[in-house]
């Protein structure tokens, strides 16, 4: 069993199986995953909001679950991950990157994508920095400021999902959604891949996601890439 400090570094399946194997438990995963927020966002900016009440709770129910056997097995069970702030999380201000949107209401329920990857067991842990409004290629957002490459700092992790470059943002995975610069320029400078849904046009009022344009890129997750071909979610 690898220690707290070293389940960062493990892939998401990995996660998942040692949890439903109770070789280490959700919150301990989670704790590991916001220590690594802690110790690393200073210098990337991946993260506008970081959710550590709900990670955590969540995290205590599904070791509870485990422990008394009402818990099922499930794909992501216990995995830490983040959602791009284009897709609403409930109690958070769905910023979308933009200054304008500071002022709206906070969302009310969480987007379909956030609800998809809760219910595969897998526990989120804050909203990611972009582009204002999905429209660039840098991260050097001027509200939030630029989420850097974190090989080297100086360089740029693209966009308009740079938060890609933090692997998911200090955890297993990640969930955004993009048109195709958006994915292909983070995934090309920082080595991470992607789970992509096949293409299809939705209602985005019903998906709780921030209609950046009339027809965006479809969404999905996606997770550090563990060598030239290590395992992905």
């Amino acid at each position: 069993m690898t220690t707290n400090a070293d389940w960062w570094l493990q892939d998401a399946s990995r996660m998942a199986r040692a949890v439903t194997a109770r070789e280490v438990t959700a919150t301990q995963l989670v704790q590991a995953c916001l220590d690594r927020i802690a110790a690393t966002d200073g210098r990337v900016n991946a993260f506008t909001d970081v959710v550590q009440a709900r990670a955590l709770q969540r995290a205590a129910q599904i070791d509870a679950g485990l422990a008394d056997g009402s818990q099922a097995a499930l794909p992501l069970l216990g995995v830490p991950f983040a959602a791009k702030n284009l897709f609403d999380i409930a109690g958070l201000r769905t910023l979308a990157g933009s200054k304008i949107e500071r002022d709206s209401p906070p969302a009310t329920a969480d987007g379909l994508l956030v609800q998809r990857m809760e219910a595969a067991g897998a526990i989120l842990v804050g909203a990611l920095n972009m582009d204002e409004y999905a429209y660039g290629f840098t991260t050097e957002n001027t509200h939030e400021g630029a989420c850097h490459n974190p090989h080297d700092l100086a360089r740029t992790a693209g966009g308009s999902s740079g938060w890609l470059g933090c692997g998911g943002g200090g955890g297993a995975g990640a969930a955004g959604a993009g048109l195709g610069h958006q994915w292909l320029h983070p995934r090309a400078l920082v080595a991470v891949r992607r789970v992509r849904p096949q293409t299809h046009v939705w209602a985005l009022a019903a998906y709780r996601q921030f209609p950046v344009c009339h027809q965006p890129g479809p969404p999905g997750a996606v997770c550090p890439q563990r060598g030239r071909s290590g395992p992905g979610l």
